[in-house]
């Protein structure tokens, strides 16, 4: 059972409409960004690194104090999504 219901068709239409507006450079990172979150290929960990990092950069509050160095430098690295190298 889902906890949030999203209308896909209508999220498709909205990026549709917005791309029209924002042009091709812009637009192209949402599109993959799109694809690799509607795969069912893509792993779900995976999925919810990318949303966290998103949320991450998107979200107004830092989470952590950046007074405290060693705490600050934690933050600024959490901006970064994890990679497996």
């Amino acid at each position: 059972m889902a906890l949030i219901h999203i209308d896909y068709k209508f999220l498709w239409e909205s990026i549709c409409r917005w791309s029209r507006k924002a042009g091709r450079a812009a637009t192209r990172p949402v599109l993959v960004l799109w694809c690799v979150m509607r795969s069912p290929d893509t792993p779900k960990k995976d999925k919810l690194a990318m949303f966290a990092s998103l949320a991450y950069l998107v979200f107004p509050i830092d989470l952590l104090d950046a007074k405290r160095l060693s705490v600050g430098w934690t933050s600024g690295s959490l901006d970064m999504p994890s990679m497996n190298l």
